[in-house]
């Protein structure tokens, strides 16, 4: 720090600088010449009292204070009222005008020396930290009490000799040096704190609103402190040290500092007049245990003080942080509600594009002009239809949350088609599938789904600018003693590999070594949670240059079958009496698709474009056997159009389908289809429908 910088204890500086008027020099010239008269008044009469000398004088630290407070520019002034000062008692109490000046000198020197020394090596921020505070003290104490303690003893030693000398230094340091470490660092700590400080815990209550209330603090601690020193009960001075502590932590750094200039106050008053404490002790004796008690005060103090607030900025620093976490988080959960909402619609419109293309594709297959090859380049394109509205649902069901129950399914047909969507995303890297033929378990494909992605994110990860990530399905044996069947599900990379320290913590919550914002260290975690869901569990084996593997083991299906396909098997129309079936879709590329495989199945149809229109035929027209509702319709929608319908004909069977996700199969009274439709699904559904309404009742 070089000489024009603003004073060390940054806040305090603004008191009086170079820019204050003449009326706030003015006023900290009178507290300082006030303050000083009386402190050095009180310790020229505790030397009268006590053969030993005074051991604490506070005038010392007042002037660090103030110099420290003000810009360089104001030393003079305030030197020069010290000086003045200390020559006015010393010609009042009769010393020699050599002894006044010797003397003025000494006292000029410590302030000057001090703070110079500050300003140069100190502390920017004595009250930031304990090691801060530690080493402001250490400048105080090791500074201007030595270069005072040398001028002052010296001064007596020229005038009566060498014993003087060696009689007076040690008292003259010890003096300056306890004034400056308790009145100065607390005077410093008055005025560079905060009006009310900080709090050692955010759930602190507020200050009381009567003043009484709010200063209840410093009032214990001037009774606690006269009844220990003016009383002569020994044991009472124990309780001033809690009380200063309990300041400390609770209400900071200022009001610490209070605490501890009103315990000096209290407790020099006492001794410098003989009561108390001082007359069971005797005044020398005191005087000596009464420094070592502040000074030990003063530091714990303003050490616990200290750490309260920097624990309550470290608080302040959480709390913004995790702020903004959960900010950043509604936000992204928002963001992803937006893209659910676009999704549903997308995907309404998308399978209505898919129904059609189905649907024309089975209606050229089954033309019998249609030769061979064009009837297996349709199926081909009917399995792709059927495998795009299948990846639009899942698709969707991730973004809405989309509740899916468990079915028997293959996890190596699973796996395939799963690593054939990514793997144009995940390029340059390559994604191989290994299966062992079907591998059948129980599961909800959304949450396996899930579970591999999570899995094939986190080894695309660790790979370098080009990798290979092998996925490989098979049987197995589960982990136990029984050592069932088991599937078992491996994802390999040849990447970087995690050391064993890391490997071990793989699985912990929030544990994550991708830098910055791309890693929550939340994807393993979730996939063992949904292993554990499905009985299974799973193990990672990885080291530093080898890559890593990831095995899952699931509860293996015995004796199931599986058709893998994809394809839509022909379906059998059967005679139903001639069964009327009432269509109601907005779509008329979906009401004609439903109405052509309604004609396969053996049902009549009647198509109409919205539930108005299917009320008023219902009203007048013929009574259909059945109503096939789409729930996505402009005006009523399907499930308006259902209640209607339960209240208007509550003995008519009624079931919906639906392109998108917002209804849920389990939530509903009537049969739910995904569009577009299976006819296998289509004529199993009407089939119980019917089935059910034909059934006498009980």
């Amino acid at each position: 720090m070089n000489g024009e910088q603003a004073s060390t204890v940054r806040p305090a500086s603004t008191l009086v600088g170079d820019d204050a008027g003449p009326g706030r020099v003015l006023l900290l010239c009178l507290l300082l010449a006030g303050g000083y008269a009386l402190g050095a008044l009180a310790a020229l009469h505790a030397t009268d009292v006590v053969s030993d000398g005074v051991k604490l004088f506070a005038p010392a630290g007042m002037t660090v204070a103030a110099l420290v407070c003000t810009t360089p520019r104001r030393w003079p002034l305030l030197l020069g009222i010290v000086a003045a000062t200390e020559i006015a008692i010393d010609i009042a109490n009769g010393y020699p005008m050599s002894l006044n000046v010797g003397f003025a000198l000494a006292n000029v020197s410590h302030p000057l020396v001090t703070a110079s020394v500050l300003r140069r090596w100190g502390p920017a921020e004595p009250f930031a930290t304990p090691a801060a505070l530690l080493r402001f003290l250490a400048v105080l104490a090791a500074t201007g009490p030595v270069a005072t303690a040398l001028i002052g003893a010296g001064t007596l030693g020229l005038a009566f000799g060498e014993e003087a000398f060696r009689r007076n230094i040690v008292h003259w340091y010890l003096g300056d040096a306890w004034g400056a470490v308790l009145v100065g660092t607390a005077l410093l700590a008055v005025l560079s704190a905060p009006p009310l400080g900080p709090r050692w815990a955010s759930g602190a209550r507020p200050d009381p609103a009567g003043p009484l209330e709010r200063n209840l603090w410093l009032v214990a601690v001037a009774l606690a402190t006269a009844g220990a020193y003016f009383t002569g009960l020994v044991v009472l001075q124990w309780t001033v040290l809690p009380l200063v502590l309990a300041v400390a932590l609770r209400a900071g750094l200022r009001r610490t500092g209070l605490a501890v200039l009103t315990t000096t106050a209290i407790a020099e008053l006492a001794v410098s007049t003989g009561h108390g404490l001082a007359g069971r002790l005797g005044r020398a004796e005191a005087l000596d245990a009464l420094q070592g008690y502040l000074g030990v005060t003063l530091v714990c103090g303003l050490l616990l003080a200290v750490e309260a607030m920097r624990r309550s900025r470290l608080q302040v620093a959480l709390g913004l942080a995790e702020q903004e976490r959960l900010e950043a988080d509604l936000l992204r959960s928002r963001r992803f509600e937006a893209i659910g909402q676009r999704a549903a619609g997308l995907a309404h419109d998308f399978n209505n594009l898919l129904g059609v293309v189905r649907n024309y594709a089975e209606h050229i297959g089954r033309d019998p002009a249609a030769t061979p090859r064009i009837r297996d380049d349709v199926g081909q394109i009917s399995e792709a239809a059927a495998r795009g509205g299948d990846l639009v649902q899942r698709l969707l069901a991730m973004v809405r949350d989309q509740s899916i129950e468990p079915a028997e399914l293959d996890l190596a047909a699973m796996a395939a088609d799963l690593v054939e969507l990514v793997r144009v995303p995940f390029a340059p890297h390559t994604v191989e599938v290994v299966a062992d033929g079907e591998v059948i378990v129980f599961g909800d494909r959304l949450e396996l789904d899930r579970m591999l992605l999570n899995l094939l994110c986190n080894a695309r990860d660790a790979l370098a600018l080009s990798g290979r990530i092998t996925v490989r399905v098979g049987r197995g044996a589960a982990d136990g003693p029984q050592r069932l069947p088991a599937a078992v599900l491996e994802v390999c990379d040849d990447g970087a590999g995690m050391a064993p320290q890391v490997a071990a913590r793989a699985f912990e919550p929030s544990f994550s070594t991708k830098a910055g914002a791309t890693g929550r260290g939340w994807g393993l975690p979730s996939v063992r949670s949904i292993v554990e869901q499905h009985g299974g569990t799973v193990a990672l084996s990885s080291r530093s240059g080898s890559g890593t593997t990831v095995t899952v083991r699931l509860p293996l299906v015995a004796g199931s079958s599986f058709d893998g396909d994809g394809s839509t098997a022909a379906v059998p129309a059967k005679p139903h009496d001639a069964a009327l079936v009432l269509v109601v879709d907005d779509e008329i590329d979906d009401r004609r698709r439903a109405a052509r495989l309604l004609h396969r199945l053996g049902y009549a149809t009647v198509s109409l474009p919205d539930a108005d229109a299917a009320l008023a035929a219902l009203r007048h027209g013929p009574r259909p056997d059945l109503v096939l509702s789409d729930v996505m319709m402009a005006g009523t929608d399907g499930l308006a159009f259902a209640h209607s319908m339960s209240t208007a004909a509550p003995d008519l069977p009624v079931v919906l389908m639906s392109a998108g996700a917002d209804a849920d199969r389990d939530e509903l009274p009537w049969p739910l289809l995904r569009k577009p439709l299976d006819a296998a699904d289509l004529a199993d559904v009407l089939d119980a429908a019917l089935a059910a309404d034909a059934a006498p009742p009980r």
